[in-house]
C-alpha cells in the first residue's frame, strides 16, 4: 500500500536506514525498500529440510498442486517455505534488527501492535521509539511520539511535507 512506498521513499531520502518487518509478504521489497530485514522470513523461496537446497516458492506450489503433499526435494526431503514457523529458530535478520535498533537515533514502529514475541522486544534496544499505529501498544508510555493513524494515509503526507521543505 501507500505506506510501503512512502517508507521506501524515506529510505531513498536518507531518513530511514533499515526496514525491519515481521510480514512474510515481501511488500517492502516490492515497494523498493533496501535493506529489508525479514525477521519471520518470506514466501519467495522454499528450502529442503534435509539438504537445505533453496528453490523458488513456485516450485513448492507446483508440486503441491500436482498432488505431492508434502512437496519433496530431489533428495527426498520435505520442501517447506522460508518462513519462521512455531518453534523454529529466528533467522540472522532478527539479531541484525536488534543491532540496527541499538545504533538508531530513532526507531519508528509502523503498523504493529507489538504483541508478537520476540519481535516486540526490538524497541528495548533503541534510544528513542516513535509509534504510528491505529491501536495502542505496550510501548506507548515509553515512546517519544505516538500517533494513532493508518500508515497508508499518514506516511505519504509526511513524504510530501519533507519534499516541499527542501
Amino acid at each position: 500500500n501507500a505506506a510501503h512506498y512512502a517508507i521506501a521513499e524515506l529510505q531513498r531520502m536518507g531518513l530511514v536506514k533499515t526496514v525491519v518487518t515481521q510480514n512474510i509478504d515481501s511488500l517492502h521489497t516490492r515497494a523498493g525498500s533496501e535493506p529489508v530485514l525479514e525477521i519471520h522470513g518470506h514466501m519467495r523461496t522454499g528450502r529442503c529440510v534435509e539438504c537445505d537446497e533453496h528453490v523458488p516458492f513456485d516450485v513448492l506450489a507446483e508440486r503441491f498442486e500436482s498432488g505431492q503433499c508434502p512437496p519433496r526435494c530431489g533428495c527426498g526431503g520435505v520442501l517447506r517455505p522460508d518462513v519462521v514457523l512455531f518453534e523454529d529458530m529466528l533467522p540472522p535478520d532478527f539479531e541484525e534488527a536488534c543491532f540496527e535498533a541499538s545504533r538508531s537515533r530513532l526507531l519508528l514502529v509502523v503498523g504493529s501492535s507489538l504483541e508478537v514475541s520476540p519481535a516486540n522486544t526490538i524497541p528495548m534496544y533503541a534510544r528513542k521509539v516513535a509509534i504510528l499505529n491505529v491501536g495502542t501498544t505496550q510501548w506507548d508510555r515509553q515512546a517519544a511520539w505516538v500517533c494513532r493513524a493508518k500508515a497508508g494515509e499518514f506516511l505519504p503526507g509526511v513524504v510530501d511535507l519533507l519534499r516541499t521543505t527542501d
